[in-house]
């Protein structure tokens, strides 16, 4: 390579006539023959060896039915609540309505007069027993004796209807309640009452009325019927009580009577006593009064008591007291 180089130099310098500038070019040249060509090269990726893996086939498996686990249920226990007492509501239907009797909400209510509750009382509801005492609410009450219905105008042109219940059964009857059911031109009218006595005494006879409002329609047809009432095997404890020194002083008109005297207490007794007082015309009902008294009031194990029977319309001729405790 050296000789060469050398040959065409002097020829270069000895020929051309620009000898530098061809000997430039001839080296170029000669060093561009001998380089060795770069020929790039691609790599092609080698595919990976796949292994395969097994999925399971979609298909209809039938469900296993496992056996349920037993489990405790815990159910709400009832438990009382208060109710207040509408107005005109009887209690008898309170608890014909919550499926409990009369002697429940009286064990729950001992300091409540079911009769005659206060204002707006409020009453222990209790939760229905499973076997319940004797229901007071039964549609098929004791059977009492109906007579002598009539009712009276009042003075600010309502009406009074008074009616008699008798007691002919060897037992005494508790809680007796029901309703006057009136019939005139602009329809028909319904009053609940409730007997002034708790307890009606076998053989014995009550007054019981309801007040109408105004108009009072004529003319008029008028009923009563009676919805509950519990037979009492023995007696209530009435004869504990017992009245002495009565006095009955009736008025010239036989339109007021005056009653009065003392309660004898033997033994022990609650707070409150009820003194009822009816007025009669023959064996029509004229007038009807209810009394309470604590028996605090004893002096000398005596109570007096004073009150007054105003007559619906007929003349009051005789008058019948009881006296009982609450």
């Amino acid at each position: 390579m050296k000789y060469i180089i050398r040959f065409w130099y002097n020829f270069l310098m000895r020929s051309s006539r620009y000898p530098i500038t061809s000997f430039i070019a001839f080296v170029t040249l000669a060093l561009a023959g001998c380089s060795t060509a770069i020929i790039p090269t691609i790599q092609t990726p080698i595919a990976a060896a796949l292994t395969p893996y097994f999925t399971p086939t979609a298909s209809l498996t039938p469900m296993i039915a496992l056996e349920p686990s037993q489990q405790i249920i815990f159910t709400p226990t009832p438990t009382p609540f208060l109710y207040t007492l509408q107005k005109d509501e009887l209690v008898s239907a309170v608890a014909l309505r919550y499926g409990v009797s009369l002697a429940q909400i009286q064990a729950a209510n001992p300091d409540v007069n079911l009769n005659y509750p206060g204002k707006n009382q409020q009453l222990v509801i209790p939760p229905p027993e499973k076997t319940p005492a004797p229901d007071l609410s039964s549609p098929t009450p004791a059977v009492l004796t109906i007579q002598n219905v009539s009712c009276y105008p009042a003075a600010d042109g309502a009406g009074l209807c008074l009616g008699l219940l008798q007691n002919n059964q060897p037992n005494a009857v508790m809680y007796v309640t029901g309703e006057f059911i009136l019939e005139g031109k602009g329809g028909t009218q319904q009053k609940p009452f409730t007997s002034l006595l708790d307890t009606l005494p076998s053989g014995s006879q009550i007054p019981v009325y309801a007040l109408f409002d105004v108009p009072f329609p004529f003319p008029y047809r008028v009923n009563l019927v009676i919805h509950t009432g519990f037979s009492q095997s023995v007696d209530a404890p009435a004869s504990k009580l017992e009245i002495v020194e009565q006095q009955v002083d009736i008025t010239s008109d036989g339109l007021t009577a005056k009653v009065e005297g003392k309660i004898k207490l033997n033994g022990n007794l609650p707070d409150k006593l009820a003194i009822v007082a009816a007025g009669y015309s023959g064996f029509i009902p004229a007038g009807v009064r209810r009394l309470e008294i604590s028996a605090h009031a004893a002096q000398d194990g005596l109570i007096p008591f004073k009150l007054w029977i105003y007559s619906a319309g007929p003349f009051i001729d005789r008058v019948e007291v009881f006296v009982e405790f609450y």
